[in-house]
């Protein structure tokens, strides 16, 4: 898929971590499922650009499993009192 808006690229060896998620949506069709997420990166301007990720869609249902998981998880862990 080509992309208007030029490249991230992410130098050395990894792992590496992409910058906060501003939005995030997944389109799939025949080849299996495309994630798109809009951050914001510096020197490319003020409005988030798109990080798109390929992936089966086996590996897009487990991850939307994992991602439930890990939404529930970090709400409980934000409404729980701070000890001071």
């Amino acid at each position: 898929m080509q992309d208007d808006q030029g490249r991230v690229v992410f130098p050395g060896v990894g792992p590496f971590a992409l910058p906060a998620a501003q939005k995030a949506i997944a389109t799939g069709g025949s080849n299996g499922v495309e994630a798109t997420l809009y951050c914001l990166i510096d020197g490319k301007g003020p409005l988030p650009q798109p990080i798109r990720v390929q992936m089966t869609y086996g590996v897009a249902r487990n991850f939307a499993d994992e991602l439930m998981t890990a939404a529930v998880n970090a709400e409980l862990a934000s409404q729980k009192p701070r000890r001071q």
